[in-house]
C-alpha cells in the first residue's frame, strides 16, 4: 500500500500525462517543451533526435522520460 501511495504522489504534478501525445508521432509523449508560441511534446525518441534544436529555442523543457517504465 505505501509503494502504491508514492507511485500515485510521484505521478501528480507531471507536465504530460496518460493522454498526452508526441506531436511528431502521436506515441505517448513524456517531454513538453515551451516555446514562444505555446507547447510542443514529444515521446522520448524525437526528443532525443531534435534536443539540440529544441534547448535552443525553448522556454522551459519538462523532461518526464524517467516515467517511461510507469505506462
Amino acid at each position: 500500500m505505501t509503494e502504491e501511495i508514492a507511485e500515485t504522489e510521484e505521478i501528480v504534478g507531471r507536465q504530460t500525462d496518460f493522454a498526452s501525445r508526441c506531436d511528431k508521432c502521436g506515441n505517448a509523449a513524456y517531454v513538453k517543451v515551451v516555446l514562444n508560441n505555446g507547447p510542443l511534446f514529444f515521446c522520448g525518441h524525437d526528443f532525443h533526435v531534435n534536443e539540440s534544436a529544441l534547448r535552443e529555442q525553448a522556454i522551459e523543457i519538462f523532461d518526464e522520460r524517467e516515467f517511461i517504465s510507469l505506462r
